[in-house]
């Protein structure tokens, strides 16, 4: 009895440990390039949402102060 579980364990949980060895790995090695990917996205929208709002305050002030 015990044998046959301890088989069916190993045919059933070694492809599924694989297989979430293998997504471990591969999002050890991607997830540097996405957080640095998505960091480079949040720094462009925070970038130009700063822009939007400083060109939006800058209209109220008088000409010779904008530069």
């Amino acid at each position: 009895m015990y044998y046959k579980l301890a088989h069916v364990g190993f045919y059933v949980f070694t492809p599924v440990g694989k297989w979430l060895l293998v997504i471990f790995l591969l999002l050890n090695f991607l997830m540097p390039l996405i957080v640095t990917w998505a960091g480079d996205m949040l720094g462009m929208f925070f970038q130009q949402l700063s822009d939007e709002i400083r060109g939006f305050f800058l209209k109220f002030l008088p000409d010779w102060m904008q530069q």
